[in-house]
């Protein structure tokens, strides 16, 4: 059976997730957007809301922008405040598109600190991402799943052929077992 939408709603409040540059309601400034869910899903009140927001702001330094809207910030600015937008109900997975993209040098450490701070307290506990920069991947010590042109080509040390279809369906078959195992663990450890 199928869940409702108030049944599924504590399972989507644990997955942050980015677009691009979508996801900003231009009518709102960047304060009003990153406050919204926290206020919407009554994580906390006004007040809290825009103490954590301008924390935030003012450790990837754009306080004076927050009274600012989508529209007339940079490309880089709307994309940081997207992903930010999506670890402030403090997510227990992050899924980004190409999150370094755009994003100036100060911006992007900044945002692998927080995404090592989040992982060290045990909030975050997956992080699924798209990039192109290699060298910020890397620094996530990640485990790495590479697919190109529809196949699975490597994951960590093992290499798959292009056309490996067989090892990568069997690859990715093992991946989902063990991903469903071990939230099948997690549950039943929480249960207990």
């Amino acid at each position: 059976s199928q869940m409702t939408f108030e049944e599924f709603l504590p399972y989507r409040l644990k997955i942050g997730y980015t677009f691009d540059f979508g996801g900003l309601f231009s009518n709102r400034t960047l304060l009003e957007n990153l406050v919204l869910p926290l206020v919407y899903h009554k994580i906390c009140d006004q007040e809290e809301a825009e103490a954590r927001v301008r924390e935030l702001a003012n450790r990837f330094r754009f306080m004076g922008q927050l009274s600012s809207r989508p529209a007339t910030v940079s490309g880089g600015m709307r994309k940081l405040v997207c992903i930010l937008r999506a670890t402030l109900l403090e997510p227990e997975m992050l899924v980004m598109d190409d999150p370094f993209t755009a994003l100036d040098l100060s911006s992007a450490k900044s945002l692998l600190d927080l995404i090592s701070e989040s992982r060290d307290r045990g909030t975050l506990k997956h992080v699924f991402l798209t990039s192109r920069e290699e060298n910020w991947i890397e620094k996530l010590d990640p485990e790495l799943l590479v697919i190109e042109h529809g196949f699975v080509s490597h994951y960590n040390n093992q290499i798959f052929g292009q056309s490996s279809s067989e090892a990568a369906s069997q690859l990715s078959t093992q991946a989902a077992s063990q991903l469903a195992s071990q939230t099948l663990k997690k549950r039943t450890g929480d249960a207990a």
